[in-house]
């Protein structure tokens, strides 16, 4: 860190270490909201960052997700000083870190730009990576394939015996050639799932809630909207436990891409995005069913805002007459002219 006088640069933009003492989510929350409102008016948005880490906190049987701030109190912003001094008008709470007076000026604490972007690269891996699972949410049976991603087995596979506690929150796994008769007990947040069991009715429930919450959360990304920290928690632990995952059937395989594709979109991992949206497009010569196919352009179209995707799906919907529609079509035809309707105030179709 170094201290820059009040009298220099002060049109400059630097990084400014600022104390908002127990309010750093308020002022995350806040700094969103005033970046929200100057892209409305095409200003310059501030940039910011809120180090922030996921753990579980509560009584044993109701423990709950909350995200924390990784330094306590601090928030680092970068603008030029007379930005940050017209910003602190609405955030009084904000203060600078430990200003200093010297030979009669003010003197305030910065961060270098390279320093603090090697700072903030290793900040955000460390909050992406580390995704705790509250009691219950693993959907796990026995059977399941599963890879120990953590821990002191890391890499090794084995098969789920059983779950064990009251809410289902240790698991029990075989490691054959390892331990034939006994079993290790590891926590589910280490658990990747390679293959599910004979008994898939649990893989289909599992698609289908998170494809309810990538669906929810791409229309709130689309909208520049907030995505809640539940759905991005979700979504991350999603991606993380079914990367790897050996879909037995294509139409699974398929609906398993287009949920990561929306995932990638949402999480704003771009080069993840491209790998899978290139795969879902390789799929679609062999979607046929018209419905399953109108599904799957009008999700790659939210995705895209690709006119031709638009085009092919709405040519299937138009076949479809009104009032004879089930339940399924219905959510497509809305979900269709939805994303039509927010890609039309950003783009020319």
């Amino acid at each position: 860190m170094q201290a820059i006088s009040e009298t220099v640069g002060q049109d400059c933009a630097q990084w400014y270490v600022m104390i908002a003492f127990k309010k750093e989510k308020v002022a995350k929350d806040d700094l969103e909201a005033e970046n929200r409102e100057r892209e409305k008016n095409n200003i310059k948005k501030l940039e910011f960052f809120v180090p922030m880490y996921f753990e579980l906190k509560g009584p044993e049987e109701k423990k709950k997700r909350r995200k924390c701030p990784l330094i306590p109190n601090y928030v680092f912003i970068r603008g030029s000083l007379n930005e940050i001094y017209a910003y602190k008008q609405t955030a009084v709470y904000l203060k600078f870190h430990r200003p200093v007076a010297e030979n009669g000026q003010r003197k305030y604490t910065t961060v270098p730009d390279r320093q603090m972007e090697d700072f903030m690269k290793v900040a955000r891996h460390y909050e992406k990576d580390i995704c705790y699972y509250a009691p219950g949410e693993i959907s796990l049976i026995k059977g399941d394939k599963v890879r120990i991603i953590g821990g002191e087995f890391n890499g090794v596979e084995g098969i789920l015996l059983c779950t064990q506690g009251k809410r289902g929150d240790r698991v029990l796994i075989e490691i054959p050639g390892v331990m034939s008769i006994s079993t290790c007990s590891i926590a589910p947040e280490l658990i990747e799932i390679i293959s599910y069991s004979s008994d898939t009715r649990h893989l289909y429930n599992d698609m289908k809630a998170f494809f309810n919450t990538a669906r929810k959360a791409l229309f709130a990304f689309m909208r520049q909207e907030r995505v809640s920290e539940r759905d991005e928690i979700k979504l991350r632990g999603f991606i993380r436990r079914m990367a790897n995952l050996q879909a037995d059937t294509f139409n699974m395989e398929a609906s398993l891409y287009l949920v990561q594709l929306m995932a990638y979109k949402v999480l704003r991992e771009p080069e993840l995005f491209d790998i899978r949206l290139q795969q879902c497009c390789d799929f679609l010569p062999r979607i046929t069913a018209d419905i399953k196919r109108a599904y799957y352009l009008t999700y790659l179209f939210g995705c895209t805002g690709e006119k031709d995707f638009f085009l092919q799906a709405h040519k299937i919907t138009d076949t479809w007459l009104p009032g004879k529609v089930n339940v399924r079509q219905k959510e497509i035809m809305e979900d269709l002219q939805a994303f039509y309707s927010i890609e039309s105030s950003y783009y020319s179709l």
